[in-house]
């Protein structure tokens, strides 16, 4: 009996079998709940800090937060220096599985109301945030290759924007207590 034929590698397929594999359907998956997730708590960090905070330490946390933000880069520059992020990337579901840990992280200490957690998870989130698009452009390309990278991403990343494009709604229903959220930020 002759073994069966080998798969051919998605680096071989065309585009748009590509696009319409598992392994496009994850990374875009993947893409659009984080996107989703850290839009959000970019655009309410602030209304959410002053729901648990006095209006003073309120407005710190959102001074804080848009100058850590973009230091993300700083402990992802660590984390490649030691070698740290390279081990991680390199293993796809160990990227998933960390980034997701970090991002159930953030979001649960989003609930604590106290001022050093809020500190550290404005330390944390810029991370994850580089994890997010290290990880899907890494899987990215060793799943697909380099030749359709761009279109992949893409095609990805505009499926993630038109999700993004919810997002006022969703947060001017949260803050309004519109259904399916309590009244509770109002």
């Amino acid at each position: 009996r002759a073994p069966p034929p080998s798969p051919v590698s998605l680096t071989q397929q065309s585009l748009i079998k590509q696009i319409f594999s598992g392994p496009f359907a994850i990374a875009t998956s993947f893409m659009v709940i984080h996107i989703f997730r850290q839009g959000f708590v970019i655009s309410t960090v602030g209304v959410q800090s002053e729901v648990f905070f006095p209006k003073s330490q309120a407005l710190f946390l959102a001074d804080a937060f848009s100058i850590i933000l973009p230091l993300g880069f700083v402990p992802m520059a660590l984390l490649t220096a030691t070698g740290l992020a390279g081990q991680i990337l390199s293993r796809p579901n160990i990227a998933f599985l960390f980034v997701n840990i970090l991002s159930m992280t953030y979001g649960l200490m989003l609930l604590a109301p106290n001022l050093y957690v809020y500190v550290a998870l404005f330390v944390l989130f810029p991370l994850a945030r580089q994890f997010v698009f290290s990880t899907f452009f890494s899987y990215t390309a060793g799943m697909f290759g380099y030749a359709s990278f761009g279109r992949i991403s893409g095609v990805a990343s505009t499926i993630a924007g038109l999700v993004q494009l919810g997002m006022s709604q969703v947060v001017a229903r949260v803050e309004e207590g519109g259904w399916p959220f309590p009244g509770a930020m109002s």
